[in-house]
């Protein structure tokens, strides 16, 4: 089994009056903290800290007490000069902390520094941050909130020639596919596909008409967007994904996102076309061919890192948009896209920036996505109605 440590975050804030009158004596009692941090780990001789005076003009912080225990676990407490301690504690091992023990751990350490007759506020963070688990749980929101996901299980991981392919097992959300570790979709996540492609039973998002359509899908590769338009009895899909590897791991591990619709790469209405789809769009153009609605389910970030690093790639996400519009049926064409989380909010701007720009108007819709963990705008584009007619 691979070693996994947790680390525990608390801090407090002693009295500002209390600042350089009572400092000694909450320093004395910071001393004796680590039998405190380490009650179930060790004995209090074996945590004496190391003292080092941080105290000069341009620093906040005038000291910092290093703890450790003889089994690798270790703890900083360091002490900032408007009365903030802040308490760091990396255990060796999974301490497992619940909210009625993370509270209990908190009034301990309240105590030792001097109760609440000393210490103004505290907090504590009521479990640990993980490491070394085979899984790394853990993803950030555009405006810098720390998500942890509920994964229990790694069901395939692989390597293709783009990227890195896995799907997890969540205990709430069953499967879900992660690629470079960003979130695609889960079993739970038909709202998802339903509220982007505007299909399904709930008529308040049931707003396109797929009969009789033709339709390119870019990406897609998870099958969940073919499902559910080939249920639609449109005229004919398209998708162009350029990973096969992602298509054989969701047709064997997300059959309750893409049921059969994986199973064939052609059939009476659909075809799956492995390649990138800039060049299925250049091909479209080069031979007129002109589609009802195009739907951008790409990944967020590009596959190929080595070239392009993993900032978002403004410049690529322009020309798939340009390309796309230009084979678009006049007036009743429709690009349907996959947006980002609400809260990044740069790129929503440079989104509709570029929709207005080319002289076309969108509607964005919000739908929380249960695997996202947070709410995401879905972008459909359509072309101004000719009034001169």
């Amino acid at each position: 089994m691979p070693v996994e440590t947790e680390t525990v975050l608390m801090y407090v804030r002693v009295y500002p009056d209390l600042i350089g009158s009572s400092m000694g004596e909450i320093e004395r009692r910071l001393e004796s903290l680590g039998k405190i941090l380490f009650m179930d780990e060790t004995t209090e001789s074996e945590t004496s800290p190391h003292k080092i005076d941080l105290t000069s003009q341009d620093s906040k912080v005038s000291l910092m007490f290093l703890y450790h225990s003889k089994d690798g676990s270790h703890a900083t407490v360091k002490i900032h000069r408007d009365g903030l301690i802040n308490i760091d504690v990396q255990y060796s091992h999974l301490k497992g902390f619940q909210l009625e023990s993370s509270k209990e751990f908190e009034d301990r350490v309240v105590e030792c520094c001097g109760g609440r007759n000393v210490i103004v506020e505290s907090n504590i963070l009521n479990t640990g941050v993980r490491r070394g688990q085979r899984l790394w749980p853990y993803s950030v929101t555009a405006d810098h909130r720390l998500i942890e996901a509920d994964w229990d299980k790694i069901i395939c991981n692989i390597d293709s020639p783009y990227q890195n392919i896995k799907i997890v097992n969540s205990k709430r959300n069953g499967h879900v596919l992660v690629l470079d570790d960003d979130i695609m979709i889960a079993d739970s996540d038909l709202i998802y596909t339903t509220a982007l492609c505007g299909v399904g039973s709930n008529q308040n998002i049931h707003r396109e008409e797929y009969r009789d359509k033709e339709v390119l899908i870019l990406g897609g590769g998870d099958g969940g967007i073919l499902h559910e338009l080939l249920k639609e009895k449109p005229k004919f899909i398209t998708m162009a994904e350029i990973d096969d590897e992602v298509i054989k791991a969701s047709k064997k591990h997300l059959r309750n996102v893409c049921f059969d619709a994986l199973d064939r790469y052609e059939g009476v209405n659909h075809r799956i076309i492995l390649d990138d789809c800039v060049k299925v769009l250049q091909d479209f153009i080069s031979r007129g061919k002109r589609v009802d609605f195009v739907i951008n389910d790409l990944t967020e970030y590009p596959v190929d890192k080595a070239s392009k690093g993993h900032h978002y790639d403004f410049v690529t996400s322009n020309l798939i948009f340009e390309l796309s519009v230009k084979i678009l049926k006049p007036q009743k064409g429709k690009f349907l896209a996959r947006g980002n989380c609400s809260t990044a909010t740069d790129y929503h701007q440079r989104f509709e920036q570029d929709v207005e720009a080319l002289g076309l108007r969108f509607n964005a819709r919000k739908v929380f996505v249960p695997s996202f963990m947070e709410e995401y705008i879905l972008y459909e584009v359509f072309q101004k109605k000719d009034t001169s007619l």
